[in-house]
């Protein structure tokens, strides 16, 4: 039927003859059938991909440049071709980009404007989504080309734009998960290029509205968070989850936007992070308001969503603004500029603290997208100035930081930057904060105040209960975020409870944040010269290894802390039951918050000193009575001082499940051990008990060396050397033939299955004694039972009545022993 289309001839193998063949069938591309110039395409790729890889071939490529075939490439892509051809022709490209090596071949294929051609083509259908993949692969493989000395490749002469940038933002809504990705791999390695063509043509303000985009699309998902919150379905659970690990794989991707070289790009989106999305949307949330403002979410919903942004992102300028905006006392209305380079009384002289935001040049001199009116369509050059002329960048020398007013001066050059009109970050309206006030001199009235009252626009769950919300102190001239988060810290939900114990203690732990900006928010300890040394009940004994930590004699440098902050969170812990995770959130709050670096030495105030003493022998005393209980408990003691010897390999970390109102959040006393467990190992650490690991391994230690030397060779399934050890011969009942040795340990239940020289064997069987249960057989004298777990039991025959009887005797007096002794051990580690 198609028989006037010319069939094309396949070369056999990579000769020159054979690539002379595919230039001259390529040369009547249009009268050659799809599937010939199907094949064609692909055989061409592999001629140049072989030849780069082989020195001895070079002259196939030498050909390939003489010919112009990357032209011919070019002319059947404009050539509007059918579907087959379009997803080779890209696919052929993608692995000639993937697989050049050589330099000169990869400046050839880059160099004469063919690719940004390819790149533009309109006759590629890329709503076809085989085609729109292999398009964006691709892209992907140009990006990753990409370097200074590639990039002049990829500028359009003729329009003098950044078409590989362009084109990728076209997919950047695709709703395909690997397009998506692809998508952001190339935006990155564009982002990443030093080049100052390139950072003049990424700063323009046409270029801006993108990255404004992704701030806006934070609001976006966590709206969509709300509205599956909204239902309260259990069904919604696995979308919650969804968005959840959408968002966390957002906030990565605008770390690694925040770390391109790129200071004027990484200011400006640190800036609208921190006053479209923290300040504006997250943070209002947690108020209790009763102003009539713009779209909010839940409380509990804003505490996780503040949390997962401080686990995330590690930009040091938006870390400090957050952290001022939330919890510094004198944070009214922070600016972006102030909080991220004034706080935390830094100098900029400090080379590390303005490292990530030493230069401003656009972002400080360009006008917001969103308040820019694009014009109809001039052609966006990266080569030409723009309209206003770029000052130069903000250096350190431009800031001056004033100690006394805490504020932030700049030079005349740099206040001309920030006075320009090309880049202001658009005013947003102002949000304020109006707290629930009673008509009636009732203070448990909950008639609402106002048609906007909280306790009517309020979610159904995560927001703050109404007696909390009573409870709030008015407003005064300090932060009301931070007033509403030590009120948070104490509420009678423990979800939000635990919400705010997580965020501070994230906050107090994050090493990106400037340590001095920690201390000024009381987070971490501050350092202030006394006349004397404070001392507590345990400095008399130690006070030989105190010596360093005295600045002289005259004067020591003594740590202070925030005493209503750690009365907070004693508080909470003495309240009512807390769950595990909280527990060992708070207990890591009050490290931050009272300990010095390394040095583990408690700054309690005596008073904290003898509430975590009392509550510490409160939480022993619930577990004493377990000493007399089953042997069960026994088997959980061991198992979690077991775990407590392993290192932990990274902090606790709250995630949404603790959070949810779709999980019960009531546990019981299941985890009663590991509280106190957790306790008594944070009370030690600060050196309020001796150390823990002792009173452990006492719990834990073997009583004969041979039982480490058995445990290795059972968990090996290795042999094991039968010289100098007690042991009964004995067989299975069930297994009359099966030879065995019941061997005489005080540890464990052992058996051993002994090899032809009887001088070795190989360990079946060992069960901690207080796990095993011996009895004789009633109808058997010389058979003794052993349960080694619930569900099994193994019968042993022996030889005779009296080794039955002394195996069941050893068994039994060995076990009681155990058990004595390992309760008395844990009760010396109960009673601290």
């Amino acid at each position: 039927m198609f028989s006037w289309f010319k069939k094309a001839t396949m070369p056999n193998n990579y000769s020159f003859d054979g690539l002379k063949s595919v230039h001259m069938q390529l040369l009547r591309h249009r009268e050659l059938s799809e599937s010939a110039l199907v094949e064609l395409l692909r055989v061409s790729s592999e001629f140049l991909i072989y030849s780069d890889q082989h020195s001895a071939q070079q002259f196939f490529f030498e050909y390939f440049c003489e010919k112009n075939m990357l032209a011919l490439f070019v002319q059947i892509g404009e050539a509007a071709p059918p579907h087959r051809v379009q997803v080779q022709l890209l696919q052929t490209l993608s692995l000639l980009v993937q697989n050049i090596s050589t330099t000169t071949s990869l400046y050839y294929i880059l160099s004469n404007n063919y690719i940004n051609r390819l790149m533009t083509c309109r006759h590629f259908q890329l709503d076809q989504e085989d085609v729109r993949d292999w398009y964006v692969t691709f892209l992907k493989a140009l990006s990753i080309r990409l370097n200074v000395d590639t990039v002049q490749f990829f500028f359009n002469a003729a329009t003098r734009t950044f078409p590989l940038y362009i084109e990728a933002l076209k997919f950047r809504a695709c709703p395909e998960i690997q397009v998506q990705i692809a998508v952001k791999t190339v935006l990155l390695n564009v982002l990443r290029v030093p080049d100052d063509r390139m950072r003049r043509f990424l700063t323009h303000r046409q270029n801006m509205p993108y990255f404004m985009e992704l701030v806006d699309q934070s609001q976006v998902l966590a709206l969509k968070m709300q509205g599956l919150l909204n239902t309260m379905q259990n069904m919604n659970e696995d979308k919650l989850h969804y968005v959840i690990d959408a968002t966390i794989d957002h906030w990565y991707y605008m770390q690694d936007i925040l770390d391109v070289p790129l200071p004027d790009l990484t200011f400006q989106l640190g800036e609208w992070v921190f006053e479209s999305y923290l300040k504006g949307f997250v943070a209002h949330s947690l108020l209790p308001n009763c102003h009539a403002n713009g779209q909010r979410i839940s409380t509990l919903l804003a505490l996780f969503l503040l949390l997962q942004f401080f686990q995330c992102i590690t930009h040091t300028p938006l870390l400090n603004a957050a952290t001022l905006m939330l919890f510094h006392p004198d944070a009214h209305e922070s600016s972006y500029m102030s909080s991220a380079l004034g706080a935390g009384g830094r100098k900029p002289s400090n080379a590390r603290s303005l490292s990530r935001a030493t230069s401003f040049e656009s972002s400080l001199s360009q006008a917001s997208p969103r308040q820019v009116t694009l014009p109809p369509s001039p052609p966006l050059s990266v080569d030409s100035p723009a309209t206003h002329p770029i000052p130069q960048s903000l250096s350190a020398e431009s800031l001056q930081f004033q100690h006394q007013s805490k504020q932030l001066e700049l030079s005349p050059t740099a206040a001309h930057a920030l006075k320009s009109p090309r880049f202001v970050l658009p005013k947003l309206p102002p949000v304020g904060f109006q707290p629930h006030q009673s008509s009636s001199q009732d203070p448990t009235d909950l008639s609402p105040c106002s048609s906007s009252c909280y306790l009517v626009t309020r979610f159904a769950i995560g927001e703050w209960p109404p007696s909390d919300v009573l409870r709030l102190p008015l407003p005064d001239d300090g932060n009301s975020h931070q007033q509403s988060l030590l009120a948070l810290l104490q509420s009678s939900d423990s979800r939000l409870s635990l919400g705010a114990t997580a965020l501070l203690a994230a906050i107090a732990s994050n090493k990106n944040i400037d340590k001095s900006l920690l201390k000024e928010c009381h987070l971490k300890p501050v350092h202030l010269p006394t006349p004397t040394r404070l001392s507590t009940h345990h400095d008399e004994a130690s006070s030989d290894e105190d010596d360093d930590d005295a600045v002289c004699q005259d004067a020591v440098v003594e740590p202070t802390h925030d005493v209503a902050w750690v009365d907070l969170v004693l508080s909470q812990l003495e309240s009512r039951p807390r769950s595990l995770i909280h527990v060992k959130v708070s207990l890591r709050l009050l490290e931050e918050l009272t300990s010095r670096g390394s040095q583990h030495q408690s700054h309690l105030a005596l008073d904290h000193e003898r509430r975590l003493q009392t509550l510490r022998q409160t939480w022993a005393l619930e577990l004493l009575p377990s000493v007399t209980g089953s042997h069960g408990n026994l088997a959980r003691w061991d198992t979690l001082l077991l775990k407590l010897l392993t290192p932990a390999s990274a902090p606790v970390v709250v995630e949404w499940p603790h959070l949810s109102p779709f999980h019960a959040e009531n546990e019981g006393d299941q985890h009663a051990i590991e509280k106190y467990l957790a306790l008594h190992v944070f009370m030690s650490n600060l050196q309020l008990l001796p150390a823990w690991r002792p009173l452990v391994e006492a719990v834990l230690d073997d009583q004969q060396h041979e039982t480490a030397a058995l445990r290795q060779a059972f968990q090996s399934h290795t042999l094991m050397g039968m010289a100098e050890i007690s042991f009964l011969p004995c067989m299975l009942d069930t297994n009359r033939d099966d030879c065995l040795f019941c061997i005489l340990n005080v540890d464990a239940f052992v058996l051993v299955r002994p090899g032809r020289d009887m001088t070795s064997g190989e360990v079946q069987h060992l069960v901690p004694l207080y796990l095993t249960n011996a009895y004789s057989d009633t109808r058997d004298p010389n058979v003794v039972h052993v349960s080694v777990s619930p569900k099994a039991t193994v019968s042993l025959l022996f030889q005779s009545p009296e080794m039955a009887h002394q195996a069941l005797l050893h068994l039994n007096s060995m076990k009681n022993v155990q058990v004595a002794r390992k309760w008395r051990s844990i009760e010396t580690l109960l009673n601290g």
